[in-house]
C-alpha cells in the first residue's frame, strides 16, 4: 500500500458565470477529508468542475500545494489531465465498450498508483474485471469509477455526489469502501453531497455552500443547526454479525463496544455490515425503560445539543459511538435535557436499516 501522503493545500478564489448562474467560490483546504454540503442548484458541481479543470473561470486563481492550476491575471490554465486530480462523477461515466479491467487501466498513468490487485481487494472488484459497465449494478459501477480515478495516483480526489443515483441499501454498502480508500492510500478528498448523514460519516470538516458561495467552514455536526434544509439524519455505523437468532427474528451486530439487535433477514454470522439508525426513530429516556417492546436500550450521555427551528438534535455518546437523536424542541424542554446528562437511547429493531458488505453472497439490487 502507498505511504501516507502530506495533506495538499488547496486554495481558490475565482468567479465564473454559467448561463444565468453566478459562482464566486473562495476556500482553503488544509485537512484531508472535506465535505461540501448544500442544496441542489447551489453550485457544488460547478465548483468541482472548475477545480478539476473541466470549466475555466472568468477570473481569480486556483492552486494546489502552491502550484498554480489557474490564474487569470497570468493567463495561466493547467488542463485536467495535468492537474493530478481524480474525479468521480455522479453517474460514473464508464466507457461502455470497455471491460471493467480496461476502464480501470485507462486511468493508469502513474507507476506509483495502486496496483490492479490492490484496487480489486479494497473495492471488492474480483469477478467483475471482464464484465462491461452495462452488466454492473449502480453500486458496482461507482466502485469501478472510483478504482479508475485511484489508478492514476491523484494528489486530490473529487467525489461529486457519487451515491446520489443509487438506492439506500447500496449507499450503505459503498460508504465504508470510501472510508477504506482513505485509510489505505491517504488520498485527501472533497466529498460533495446534499446528504448530511454522509458528510458526518466521512468528513473531518465541511464547507457549506449556498447560492453560489461557500458561506461557512464548519465541523460536520455543526451543520445541523446552521443549515436551512437538513434531510432526515441517519446514524451510520460499521459492524459485524456475531449471532443470528432466526427463530427470534433478529441478529446481534457488534458496532464498536455496543451490540445491536437488528432484523435477521439475509444475514449470516461473520458478515460485515453497515447499519443506519434514523435519528427520528430513536427515543430518549431519563431512566431505564421498563415494559417496552423495543429491543435496544443503550446507556448514553448527552455531549452536545443543536436546535434548528422546531427540531432539536441531541448528540449522545454511547460506548465509543456517537448517536444523533432528533426530538422536537418542546420535548427537549419538557425533559429538561442538558449537556452531560446521562440518558438511555431506545431503538426498535425494525427501525434499523442493515446492509451486508459481503457481496459474494448478497448481490446488489
Amino acid at each position: 500500500m502507498a505511504q501516507r501522503k502530506e495533506i495538499p493545500v488547496l486554495e481558490f478564489d475565482f468567479k465564473i458565470k454559467v448561463g444565468s448562474f453566478d459562482l464566486h467560490a473562495r476556500g482553503r483546504q488544509n485537512v484531508a477529508r472535506i465535505g461540501l454540503f448544500g442544496p441542489s442548484g447551489c453550485g457544488k458541481t460547478t465548483l468541482l468542475s472548475c477545480l478539476a479543470g473541466l470549466l475555466c473561470p472568468q477570473s481569480g486563481f486556483i492552486s494546489l500545494n502552491g502550484k498554480a492550476l489557474f490564474d487569470s491575471a497570468a493567463k495561466h490554465f493547467v488542463p485536467p489531465h495535468r492537474r493530478s486530480i481524480g474525479y468521480v462523477f455522479q453517474d460514473g461515466r464508464l466507457f461502455p465498450h470497455m471491460t471493467v479491467r480496461a476502464n480501470i487501466g485507462y486511468g493508469r498513468g502513474n507507476k506509483d498508483g495502486p496496483s490492479l490487485n490492490e484496487l480489486c481487494e479494497v473495492l471488492d472488484l474480483e469477478g467483475l474485471l471482464e464484465q462491461r459497465p452495462q452488466t454492473l449494478s449502480a453500486g458496482e459501477a461507482q466502485r469501478v469509477a472510483l478504482a479508475r480515478a485511484l489508478a492514476a495516483a491523484p494528489t486530490l480526489l473529487l467525489l461529486d455526489e457519487p451515491l446520489a443515483s443509487i438506492d439506500e441499501a447500496a449507499r450503505l454498502r459503498i460508504l465504508p469502501y470510501l472510508e477504506q480508500v482513505y485509510k489505505n492510500w491517504h488520498i485527501p478528498f472533497v466529498y460533495v453531497s446534499h446528504s448530511l448523514s454522509e458528510i458526518i460519516f466521512l468528513a473531518e470538516m465541511s464547507w457549506r455552500m449556498s447560492r453560489g458561495k461557500i458561506d461557512r467552514c464548519l465541523l460536520p455536526l455543526d451543520l445541523l443547526a446552521k443549515s436551512s434544509h437538513v434531510d432526515p439524519i441517519q446514524n451510520i455505523l460499521e459492524g459485524s454479525v456475531n449471532d443470528v437468532l432466526t427463530d427470534a427474528g433478529f441478529a446481534k451486530v457488534s458496532c464498536g463496544s455496543q451490540v445491536l439487535k437488528v432484523p435477521s433477514d439475509g444475514l449470516r454470522c461473520g458478515d460485515n455490515v453497515t447499519v443506519a439508525l434514523p435519528a427520528r426513530d430513536l427515543m430518549l429516556s431519563l431512566s431505564p425503560p421498563q415494559g417496552i417492546s423495543a429491543r435496544n436500550v443503550l446507556s448514553a450521555k448527552i455531549v452536545e445539543m443543536e436546535q434548528n427551528g422546531s427540531a432539536l438534535w441531541i448528540i449522545t455518546e454511547t460506548g465509543n459511538q456517537q448517536l444523533i437523536v432528533e426530538l422536537t424542541a418542546d420535548a427537549g424542554r419538557e425533559l429538561d435535557l442538558r449537556q452531560g446528562m446521562p440518558v438511555f437511547v431506545v431503538a426498535k429493531s425494525h427501525s434499523i436499516i442493515v446492509s451486508s458488505l459481503n457481496e459474494r453472497r448478497h448481490r446488489e439490487e
